[in-house]
């Protein structure tokens, strides 16, 4: 249990503006208490922020402590159930003494000490979130206690903690977008010695994907590159480097040259589809510099808002696994072989057309099946099982001869992309775009 001193305030947060927006309006609630009571309004108890770790979503919960200046008291990740539980006590009888306050509970996922979601679905509330719903459930609603809790997602969390009085409002604190991604660019190179003439645009645009404690990363990174090299400015390179070492493992595997060349024609022919299929905007970069377990990677983008959100259609699915496949294509047609580099494309065309068949129903509504009937060992639910089998395999093998047409129809884009990555191991959007252009459109 500790008060927090170390004051953040919104402004410190970058970007995000429609999540302070809900903040800000929790903000007014407690320091215009009066006027909502006189309303007859109530005030939520709990606030969860939802969202994948290194996007602020601590920082956010002690910016509104600071901005409306009350205490901020912390349930700390304790060792075991029972200490747990007494700390939950000890925090929420402090903060009837002090309130207005906010109570902060990070990662509330891990507090049930159920690992899987199985366990969610069976109810199992252990001592530790009995306690809490207690405490939650013990004070009044408008007392002037604010619960933040925050968690990666709401599948590990017990539904009893969503009922009303408890936590009545979840904020979404998402991955940045590529303006908030460029604002953290320039933020967090305020106090660093980069070369002139950077474009945080572009850089913005090929961290697609990143997080908020990634880009600070990134240009930490690039800083104690630029040490090591005895250099005294950080460059564009440095930079660039530090992505693939955040994205992909920083140790850099040496390739012999026969090995360079297949991962090099199983990359082009990734990028030859994505381009066929109209992906060519959002591809920012071919790298055949193995990092970690990746041996070789095309970089997309995911700025179509439709995208970002889950919104998707029956053709772009289709698109995507013809993508996935394009490796696997290219290494057919150019080297009439296929590599175990191909393992990880297959899973993912395989995920794609079962989740356009099982999920979305992309393929006839009566094929749609959810997972989870499957552990009925019954005759219909197996016939079922079988038939979407079936779909699933001409649905693969369509996507796949599609791919090999688009490999053989295009093997002068392919072949002069190919020699650029061959030269310089990493190609841009920009340098892809060149190519591109200088010969019909595909």
């Amino acid at each position: 249990m500790n008060e927090i001193e170390n004051k953040i305030y919104f402004s410190d947060v970058i970007g995000y503006d429609k999540e302070k927006e809900e903040l800000k309006e929790i903000q007014n609630f407690i320091v215009n208490l009066q006027r909502y009571e006189e309303i007859g309004a109530r005030i939520p108890k709990g606030i969860l922020l939802i969202g994948e770790s290194g996007n602020g979503k601590t920082l956010m919960a002690k910016a509104l402590s600071s901005e409306i200046n009350i205490p901020f008291y912390s349930i700390g990740d304790e060792l075991n159930e029972d200490t747990t539980v007494k700390s939950i006590r000890d925090v929420f009888s402090e903060a009837r003494k002090h309130s207005p306050c906010v109570v902060f509970i990070d990662e509330i996922d891990k507090l049930d000490n159920n690992d899987s979601i199985m366990d969610s679905f069976k109810k199992k509330t252990s001592s530790v979130i009995r306690e809490l719903l207690t405490q939650m459930d013990g004070f009044k609603t408008n007392s002037g206690i604010i619960v933040i809790a925050t968690a990666n997602s709401t599948l590990h969390i017990n539904n009893s903690l969503f009922r009303s009085g408890r936590f009545d409002r979840i904020i979404e604190i998402r991955m940045p977008n590529r303006d908030e991604r460029k604002l953290l660019f320039e933020h967090y190179s305020r106090n660093k010695n980069i070369e002139k003439g950077i474009d945080f645009n572009k850089l913005a645009i090929r961290t697609s994907g990143l997080c908020c404690a990634d880009i600070d990363n990134v240009l930490n990174d690039a800083a104690l590159m630029s040490i090591r090299e005895g250099a005294d400015v950080i460059t564009l390179k440095n930079i660039e480097t530090a992505i693939d070492r955040v994205m992909f493992g920083a140790i850099e595997h040496k390739l012999s040259e026969d090995t360079k060349k297949k991962i090099a024609i199983h990359e082009i022919g990734h990028a030859i589809v994505a381009i066929a299929t109209n992906r060519k905007d959002y591809l920012n970069k071919i790298s055949i510099v193995s990092r970690g377990q990746t041996l070789g990677f095309n970089r997309f983008s995911r700025e179509d808002e439709t995208e970002i959100f889950g919104f998707t259609t029956k053709n772009k699915m289709f698109n995507q696994m013809m993508i996935a496949y394009g490796g696997i294509a290219a290494e057919m047609v150019m080297l009439n072989d296929i590599s175990s580099g191909c393992a990880q494309d297959i899973d993912e065309a395989n995920y794609i057309a079962k989740t356009m068949i099982k999920r979305f129903g992309m393929l006839g509504i009566t094929n749609c099946i959810d997972s989870t009937m499957l552990r009925y060992e019954d005759g219909s639910s197996q016939k079922k099982k079988r038939r979407i089998e079936k779909i699933t395999d001409r649905l693969l093998a369509k996507a796949l001869a599609k791919a090999v047409k688009i490999i053989k129809e295009n093997k002068e884009l392919f072949t002069k992309l190919y020699n650029k990555l061959i030269e310089c191991n990493v190609i841009y959007k920009e340098e892809i775009e060149e190519v591109i252009n200088g010969l019909p459109q595909v």
